[in-house]
Parts: C-alpha cells; structure tokens; sequence
C-alpha cells in the first residue's frame, strides 16, 4: 500500500511522488502551514475513489490533515477534486487575486479497475 500527500494550501495543488493509486492505498490531504492557508474544502463533484463520500474539511476546528483510503470497489479513472481556501479563514469570502485564497484544482488517478470475482 502507498502513501501519497496532497498539499492544498501550496499556490498549485503539490503531490508527493504521483497522483496515481490503486485500490486501498492512503491519500493524505494537507493544508501545510496553517499559517499559509487557516481552512480549506475540498470536494469531488464527479464522485469519489475514497471509502468516505466526502465533502472534506481541513483546518480550523478540524484537523491539519486527513487520511482517506482508496474504495476496493473504485473504478479506473481520473476522480477530480476542487479545494476552496477561503480568505482570511472566514466561510463564503473568497479572495479573487490568487493564493493562497481561492479556489484550486487537481486529481487522484486510479490505475486498475476493480478486482473481478470468479464465480465458480
């Protein structure tokens, strides 16, 4: 099983090693310093390869990171994530000239499709 962090408060989404996964691996979403960025949402409006449907919050009352696991049951594919990093951490108020306020945008590649049971 792999591990792969995703740093969403950096200016472009940042990914250690790669952005693909197979099923089960650990994809770890990062807002870094919380100083760079207080909050973040990340969603998938196509659907999601995790177990957890999602929406997902980072910051604030929640956590720095959050760990989530790639579903046995997720198709190979692209599965698009969109960040939304509020500026000065206040819900709803969106900074329109850049980072590390905004919105941002990136993907987790699932390389294998689901594993086929044989029915005997």
């Amino acid at each position: 099983m792999a591990n792969i962090t995703v740093n969403v408060a950096t200016m472009r989404v940042r990914y250690n090693l790669r952005t693909e996964v197979k099923h089960g691996d650990t994809v770890v979403f990062t807002l870094g310093t919380a100083s760079v960025a207080p909050n973040a949402s990340i969603t998938f409006p196509n659907g999601t390869c995790f177990t957890e449907p999602g929406p997902f919050f980072l910051g604030a009352d929640n956590v720095m990171t959050h760990a989530l696991t790639v579903s046995d049951t997720a198709k190979k594919g692209v599965y698009l994530f969109e960040v939304s990093i509020p500026a000065n951490g206040e819900p709803g108020a969106m900074q329109a000239d850049g980072p590390p306020s905004g919105r941002k945008n990136g993907g987790i590649e699932v390389i294998r499709d689901p594993p086929v049971e044989v029915r005997r």
